[in-house]
């Protein structure tokens, strides 16, 4: 029954997204903005198969990478594709949150790595944004609260 689960809600998700899309074409709003909902579909389609097939959580980065950057390209279709000259760095952050993802439902010690690219991320925003005196130190908190968030978080007990 998992694995049907998993097929019957990707149908779901399809006939939503359909839904949206006719939606908002007899809105106004044309489908070339709508498309980042089928990255978003195999994103959540993906997350489903984390959490109900065993030994699966490893397709968790995937999922998270195509959620990451589906929002980023329904932001973009949005407001401006010019915007991406200097948001560019969402594409170094997305696998650093991916792998941030995993670290919290996995046994793989993946948070450093995760630390290490969100802030290499972080830093390439921050040039982006040096005229704004919050950026980096909001960047730096950010790191931060994750680090601490690590440190206080119970310890797995390998099997």
């Amino acid at each position: 029954m998992k694995q049907r689960t998993g097929v019957v809600f990707l149908g779901i998700v399809f006939v939503v997204i359909g839904g949206v899309i006719l939606a908002g074409n007899t809105a106004g709003i044309p489908v070339a903005r709508l498309w980042p909902l089928f990255i978003l579909a195999l994103a959540i389609w993906f997350s489903i198969i984390a959490f109900t097939v065993e030994g699966s959580r490893g397709i968790l980065m995937p999922a998270t990478i195509l959620t990451v950057l589906a929002a980023y390209f329904l932001w973009l279709n949005f407001t401006s594709w010019t915007n991406a000259a200097w948001t560019w760095p969402i594409y170094i952050a997305a696998p650093g949150v991916g792998l941030l993802v995993m670290s919290f439902f996995t046994r793989e010690k993946t948070f450093i790595p995760a630390l290490i690219l969100i802030g290499i991320a972080g830093a390439c925003y921050g040039f982006f944004i040096a005229r704004s005196h919050i950026a980096v130190p909001a960047v730096l908190i950010g790191l931060g609260v994750l680090i601490l968030i690590q440190a206080f978080m119970p310890k797995r007990v390998k099997d």
